[in-house]
């Protein structure tokens, strides 16, 4: 029983132990709660054991931090044992600071807001601080002005300085003031980083893109960035193990930055494993990654192969996780996540020459789960009936080549005559690279051309005729953007080889040249600049070509003092002939001024020059001046356009004007 009688004993005379009173002896008793209540965590201990020297000595110390933190700059805490089981903190706490104006000279890198939320930020994390009350500690004083002079190194500054004549103490109000005075030095700029580096060559991706880098501010943004690119760049040529260090000095007002690379061995890919489909066939998925295996990893590569895979429209998302594995290689985990990928469309709009259009239409971006692309549209417009239905092989041969075969009717309705149109073609195309585009395109049609107002019928050419047609288009695409493109350039060359087969046979070449720049002047401004050349010549010695074979120019996309179509060769000009017979050769030139007015909306001012000749000089004996102003609204699907064009050398019976409505860029 003698053990049980101890262990009783214990727990009785534990429960009748109380928790330790605390007191305070120097404070009122509101501030003497106050401060309790703060540090109450930490006292938990002290309080649950009777009251001994060390743990009245805990307490004491305790409370002198504490007052310590709240700005009372000359404190002091003794204790006593009372004999009543409490402890007694005697407090001497001195008179507190909290801070006062905060002022800044020369403050040029920032205004005096950023430095002053700079220089708070430690007075402000502190938990025990009052609101908008911040006490004094020299501590933070310490940090929040290395604060500011780490900011201004962030910003390129490397010699940065920033003074101050302060603490000030006011005894009177209790508050310390500062005024800091900033000397910022000279702005460095980056040097051409230096690499050594041990393991591989340096991809010449990652050298033009450091050249990029070159002379940019030395701010903590661009070194950081600086190193990211240096890092990504071996990282994703399949280095997963790399290893680099980076040494910095600034001297003249350059930095220059010096990596030390060391690779490692370089991993090759290996397993491809998708997970997530259920309607693709994961073969399809994984054909667009087969190349890859067993070739050197890189990760730029497989990124662009994904983004294929998303431009199908078959997938919402696709993640590729790249999981190095012991053996030397890199395997692939393609998580993805699969779209409605099929469905009906129908669309409404206008045009100033189409009038009203209304089409609709079936899609499916994933044709029997083989990312097949069937497209069947039916459209209707003030111009007549196009009838379309296509199939598209986007990964032909498991390679970068998309495959179309398409069948096609139309019907259209001009001023001098009208066309029939019914045909086949299918079509080959090649992404080089990221930015050079090749098409190539076999085609056979079946054309029956009737003329129509006053349009005489030696003028129509052919007018029932097979149309067999082989067209190589080639483009070299740098704008930021294709739909509403703000910089870059894009260059196009349309080559085509046809043989018009009737009672009237007639073989005929034809070659088209675009370039268009795109610039930004400002923020809210820029400039397109653009260029358009071509000719069709008929080979042998009949060149009655079928009129829907000849060029019209203007309107809406070429010289817009003009309606659709209706710039006249010159030949048919100067003798008063207002009909609509299309010309051998042309050219076009477009300028633009666009300015930001609010939100998507966008004024432009424009001048355009162009000539069509039945020759083949292009029309540069008569050219055509326009000049007009404009509203472009800025949408995803590109600018919707309201715009005016005036005629700058209007000859006998051309327009004064034209007023347009369209979709997309201009040129």
């Amino acid at each position: 029983m003698r053990p049980l009688t101890a262990i009783f004993s214990v727990l009785f005379f534990a429960t009748l132990h109380a928790e330790t009173l605390i007191r305070v002896q120097g404070m009122d008793q509101k501030q003497a709660d106050l401060a309790l209540e703060k540090i109450s965590g930490r006292l938990t201990y002290v309080r649950s054991r009777p009251a001994a020297p060390s743990r009245a000595d805990d307490a004491a110390f305790l409370m002198k931090r504490h007052l310590f933190l709240e700005g009372y700059r000359k404190v002091e805490v003794d204790w006593s044992l009372p004999g009543d089981g409490s402890i007694l903190l005697i407090v001497q706490k001195g008179q507190r600071y909290t801070l006062g104006n905060i002022q800044f000279i020369n403050a040029r890198v920032a205004n005096p807001e950023k430095h002053r939320d700079y220089f708070l930020q430690p007075f402000v994390t502190r938990k025990n601080t009052e609101q908008n009350v911040y006490p004094y500690l020299k501590e933070d004083y310490l940090e929040g002005l290395e604060n500011l002079t780490n900011y201004l190194r962030s910003q390129g500054y490397w010699n940065a300085q920033i003074t101050t004549n302060g603490p000030v103490f006011d005894p009177t109000t209790r508050k310390v003031h500062f005024t800091f005075t900033e000397k910022p030095g000279t702005q460095f700029t980056l040097l051409r980083p230096k690499l050594e580096v041990q393991g591989a060559v340096i991809p010449e991706k990652l050298t033009r893109k450091l050249t990029e880098l070159t002379g940019l501010i030395a701010s903590a943004e661009n070194i950081n960035k600086t190193r990211a690119t240096i890092d990504k760049s071996f990282r994703g040529q399949g280095f997963p193990y790399l290893q680099l260090s980076m040494t910095q000095t600034n001297t003249q007002g350059k930095t220059q930055l010096e990596f030390k690379i060391i690779t490692g061995d370089r991993f090759k890919v290996g397993k491809i494993t998708v997970e997530g489909n259920q309607r693709t066939e994961t073969r399809h998925i994984r054909r667009r990654l087969k190349e890859l295996q067993g070739e050197e990893f890189e990760r730029d590569e497989a990124d662009k192969r994904i983004r294929k895979l998303l431009g199908t429209g078959a997938f919402d998302s696709i993640q590729l996780l790249d999981q190095p594995a012991p053996n030397g290689k890199v395997n692939f985990l393609l998580r993805v996540d699969e779209a409605k990928s099929y469905g009906v469309k129908v669309y409404a709009g206008a045009g100033s020459r189409e009038g009203g259009i209304l089409g609709a239409g079936y899609f499916d971006r994933n044709l029997w789960g083989q990312l097949y692309n069937l497209e069947v549209d039916l459209e209707y417009s003030g111009l007549g009936i196009l009838g379309e239905i296509s199939l598209t092989d986007p990964f032909f041969l498991e390679r970068d080549l998309s495959w179309q075969n398409r069948a096609f009717i139309l019907t259209r309705e001009y001023d001098t005559f009208q066309k029939e149109e019914a045909g086949i073609e299918t079509s080959l195309e090649w992404e080089v690279n990221d930015y050079y585009d090749v098409r190539l395109a076999l085609g056979i049609s079946y054309v029956d051309l009737q003329e129509r107002g006053d349009l005489p019928a030696n003028q129509l050419g052919n007018s029932s005729y097979i149309d067999n047609h082989l067209t190589l288009t080639q483009s070299y695409d740098r704008r930021n953007d294709i739909a509403l493109p703000t910089r870059g350039y894009i260059a196009e060359l349309n080559t085509r080889f046809g043989f018009a087969a009737g009672n009237d046979s007639i073989s005929y070449f034809s070659n088209d040249l675009r370039y268009t720049w795109y610039h930004e002047i400002s923020k809210n401004s820029r400039i397109a600049l653009g260029g358009r050349i071509g000719a069709i010549n008929p080979l042998g010695n009949d060149e009655r070509l079928p009129i829907d074979r000849r060029y019209f120019i203007g309107g809406a996309n070429s010289v817009r003092s003009f309606g659709e179509r209706e710039l006249n060769p010159s030949q048919g000009a100067n003798a008063g002939d207002d009909l609509q017979l299309g010309g051998r050769s042309y050219f076009i030139g477009n300028l633009e001024y666009i300015r930001h007015i609010a939100g998507p909306l966008k004024g432009v001012t424009f001048l355009d020059v162009g000539g069509l000749s039945t020759g083949l000089d292009f029309g540069f004996s008569d050219p055509k001046y326009a000049a007009g102003l404009g509203l472009q609204l800025d949408l995803p699907i590109g600018p919707v356009r309201l715009e005016y064009g005036y005629s700058l050398n209007r000859s006998e019976g051309e327009p004064s004007g034209t007023l347009h409505f369209s979709i997309g860029t201009a040129f």
